[in-house]
């Protein structure tokens, strides 16, 4: 898939997570984890003068962050629960001017079971979907 990253990491495949992060750390590691997961465990993922975001889990239980390794390697965390059209449009505007594009596909209501089932077997591997209603009518 073509995103305009150098990398990416899917964290479920540990051998491509390890081997990746055995050669460098991360710039900017987006955290889209879905369920509840330590942050700090992937502190040392990150390049000193790094940035953590964690994008999308409001409703973590309270953790203990080692402040101590954020400081000393100048390292940025940073957290958005939903964001909203402000905060959206720039996370936009960042992809924009560094050509990072998402991979998606147009789809019609008629595809719509069978694309949803590749999603659950992870078929997809980043790729989003959008249904073209008016196609689908």
């Amino acid at each position: 898939m073509d995103v305009g990253a150098n990398d990416f990491i899917i964290e479920g495949e540990n051998s491509a997570c390890h081997d990746l992060l055995g050669k460098s750390k991360c710039d900017i590691l987006l955290d889209t984890i879905p369920v509840e997961h330590q942050i700090s465990d992937h502190f040392a993922k990150v390049k000193k003068g790094g940035h953590y975001i964690l994008l999308g889990r409001g409703n973590q239980k309270r953790q203990d962050v080692d402040m101590a390794i954020l400081v000393r390697e100048n390292k940025s965390l940073g957290c958005s629960y939903l964001g909203g059209i402000q905060d959206t449009q720039e996370c936009l505007n960042f992809c924009l001017n560094h050509k990072i594009y998402g991979e998606f596909e147009t789809i019609t209501a008629d595809q719509l079971d069978e694309k949803m089932r590749e999603v659950q077997v992870s078929e997809t591997k980043g790729k989003r979907f959008v249904l073209d209603v008016k196609s689908s009518l």
